[in-house]
C-alpha cells in the first residue's frame, strides 16, 4: 500500500497547476507535523483522503481560491466525499469529521480568524436546522450537462440547447458589467482595446464589439480585484446561477488566449496548431469570409484540452514568413518580462497578464507596414537589485495604498512598490526624508512611463502635501539612481506594454 506522501505526489502530478495556491511541499510538512503530534498512518490517510477531495474540487471547478467556495460548494464536496466513502453513514458525525479537518487545515493555512475559515462554518450550519443535522439536497445539472460530466456524445438538440444556454449566459454577463459600478473598468478596457490610435468611429462596429468583449472577459484585469471579469462574475454571483450556468462558468474559467494557424482542411473542419505551443487543434469552418485558409492567423480562447469555444474568433491573413515574425516579435516581448520583472515566469504566465500586447502585436504586423514592434531597451538599464524585495519600509504599504486610493489598478500599484523599493536597495536609504516627495515621485513616474492617466500630477503632488519643487527634485533623483528611461520595461503595465508597442 502507498504511504500518504506517495499518494500526494501522485495527487499533485496530476495537478501540478494546483501549486501556486496550495504547494505540494506545504502539503507535505502538514502532514508531517501531524505525524510528530502523534497521528497514525491510517489517520493520515484518513485527512489526506478529505483534502484531496478539498483540492480536486478546487482544481476541477477553475476556482484555485478557497475564498470563492460557497455552502453550495461544500454540499456538493461533502457528497463527493461520501462516494469515496459508500460503507459509511452520511450523518451528523461524518459531516462533523470531515468540515473538522477541512477547519483545521484552513486555520493553519490562513489562520483560524481568516474569512475563508469563518465562511466554511457557515457551510457546516447549512447542514443543520435549529440544531438537528438536516441532509441537504445535492446541487445537480440538467441531464445534458450531467452526459458532458461523463464525456458522453450528446444529440443535436441537446448542443443547440448549450449553445443558447451560452449565448444567454454571456448576455447576462454583458448587462451585468454594462451597470455603473463597472463603468471605470469598462471604459479602461475599451482603452486598453483600441489601443493609443484607435479609430473611434469603428468601437460600435459589430466586429470590434465582439473582439473587445471575448478580451474583456477572459483577458482584462479588473482594477479593484487584478481578476478577469467572468472569474469576478462566477465568484461574487455564484449563489445566483443555475447549476448549468455553474457548468459553463467552470469551463470558461478555464480557457486561454490561443494564437493558433491552418495546417489543412476538410469539408467541415479546418486542422490546426498551436503557433507558440505546437498544439494540434480540431476546429469548426471560420464564418469570416476568408477561402485561403492556410494564410490565416486566428485567435481566440481554447479549452487546454484544444476545444474551441462558442465564441468570437480573429482571423487575420498572415503569410508564413509574417507567422514566423509574429512569434518572434511575441517571443521578444515575453523574455524582455522575465528579464525584467517575473525571471521564473511561463510563456502562459506572460500571456495571461499581457493578452492585450499579444493582440495589438498581430494587428500591427498584419496591418501596419512595420516590421518590428518591440520597443528598444537600452543595454545599460539595470536589471533590478537583488533583495530589494527584502527591504520591507511602511514607504511601500503608503505607496501601494496611496496608489489605489487614486484609482491605480492593483498591477500599477505592484509597479509603484518597486519602483519604490529599487530605489531604496540603490540608495540604501530605508527610511526616507522626504517621504511625501518620494510617494507623490513614484507615482508620477509610474503613470507617466506607462502612459496612463489615473489623476492629474499636481492633485497627487497636494493630495500628497508636498511641493510640486520638491516632487520635481526627487523625479530627478529617482530617476538618476535607478538609469531610468522612457517606457521603462521594469514597471511596465498593460497600458505601458500597449504604449511601447506603438512607440516604435
Amino acid at each position: 500500500m502507498d504511504n500518504v506522501y506517495q499518494k500526494v505526489a501522485l495527487f499533485y502530478e496530476k495537478r501540478s497547476a494546483l501549486n501556486p495556491l496550495v504547494r505540494q511541499s506545504r502539503i507535505e510538512r502538514y502532514l508531517r507535523q501531524l505525524a510528530w503530534k502523534g497521528s497514525s498512518d491510517d489517520e493520515l490517510r484518513k485527512i489526506w483522503g478529505a483534502l484531496s477531495v478539498l483540492l480536486d474540487y478546487v482544481f476541477s471547478s477553475g476556482l484555485f481560491s478557497f475564498a470563492a467556495l460557497t455552502e453550495y460548494d461544500y454540499h456538493e464536496i461533502m457528497y463527493r466525499l461520501k462516494d469515496e466513502h459508500p460503507e459509511m453513514k452520511f450523518n451528523e458525525h461524518f459531516v462533523n469529521g470531515m468540515f473538522g479537518i477541512f477547519s483545521d487545515f484552513l486555520s493553519e493555512y490562513c489562520g483560524r480568524d481568516s474569512a475563508h475559515v469563518k465562511a466554511m462554518e457557515t457551510a457546516r450550519e447549512s447542514f443543520f436546522k435549529d440544531g438537528v443535522f438536516s441532509c441537504p439536497e445535492r446541487p445537480s445539472f440538467d441531464s445534458v450537462y450531467e452526459k458532458l460530466n461523463h464525456e458522453e456524445e450528446i444529440t443535436p438538440e441537446e448542443e443547440d440547447k448549450i449553445n443558447d444556454d451560452l449565448a444567454s449566459l454571456v448576455d447576462r454577463v454583458q448587462r451585468f458589467f454594462l451597470q455603473p459600478a463597472f463603468r471605470s473598468d469598462y471604459l479602461r478596457a475599451r482603452a486598453l482595446f483600441a489601443g493609443p490610435y484607435g479609430d473611434a468611429s469603428l468601437e460600435d462596429k459589430e466586429d470590434f464589439l465582439y473582439g473587445f468583449w471575448d478580451y474583456f472577459f477572459f483577458d482584462y484585469h479588473m482594477t479593484e480585484e487584478d481578476i478577469t471579469p467572468i472569474r469576478y462574475f462566477y465568484e461574487k454571483g455564484r449563489q445566483l446561477l443555475s447549476p448549468g450556468d455553474k457548468y459553463i462558468l467552470q469551463d470558461l474559467l478555464k480557457t486561454r488566449l490561443s494564437v493558433f494557424y491552418v495546417t489543412h482542411t476538410e469539408e467541415d473542419c479546418i486542422f490546426c496548431k498551436d503557433l507558440f505551443t505546437d498544439e494540434d487543434m480540431l476546429l469548426p469552418i471560420p464564418d469570416n469570409g476568408f477561402t485561403d485558409f492556410k494564410k490565416l492567423i486566428l485567435y481566440g480562447h481554447v479549452y487546454p484540452e484544444g476545444i474551441m469555444l462558442l465564441n468570437y474568433v480573429t482571423a487575420v491573413q498572415a503569410s508564413t514568413h509574417l507567422r514566423k515574425r509574429i512569434k518572434e516579435e511575441v517571443l521578444a516581448q515575453y523574455e524582455s518580462f522575465k528579464k525584467y520583472q517575473m525571471p521564473h515566469a511561463s510563456l502562459n504566465d506572460f500571456f495571461t497578464r499581457h493578452a492585450i500586447a499579444v493582440r495589438h502585436t498581430i494587428n500591427i504586423l498584419a496591418n501596419y507596414a512595420q516590421l518590428k514592434v518591440m520597443h528598444a531597451t537600452s543595454e545599460e538599464i539595470p536589471l533590478r537589485p537583488e533583495g530589494n524585495a527584502a527591504l520591507l519600509s511602511p514607504g511601500q504599504d503608503e505607496i501601494e495604498e496611496r496608489a489605489l486610493s487614486f484609482g491605480f489598478s492593483c498591477y500599477a500599484a505592484e509597479m509603484a512598490k518597486r519602483m519604490y523599493a529599487d530605489y531604496v536597495s540603490v540608495t540604501g536609504r530605508r527610511e526616507l526624508r522626504s517621504r511625501r516627495a518620494v510617494t507623490a515621485a513614484v507615482l508620477i513616474l509610474v503613470q507617466g512611463l506607462n502612459g496612463m492617466d489615473y489623476m492629474v500630477p499636481d492633485d497627487i503632488i497636494r493630495e500628497e502635501q508636498t511641493t510640486k519643487h520638491a516632487t520635481i527634485a526627487m523625479i530627478e533623483k529617482i530617476g538618476e539612481a535607478l538609469h531610468m528611461e522612457e517606457l521603462d520595461p521594469r514597471y511596465r503595465t498593460e497600458e505601458g506594454y500597449v504604449q511601447a508597442l506603438y512607440s516604435t
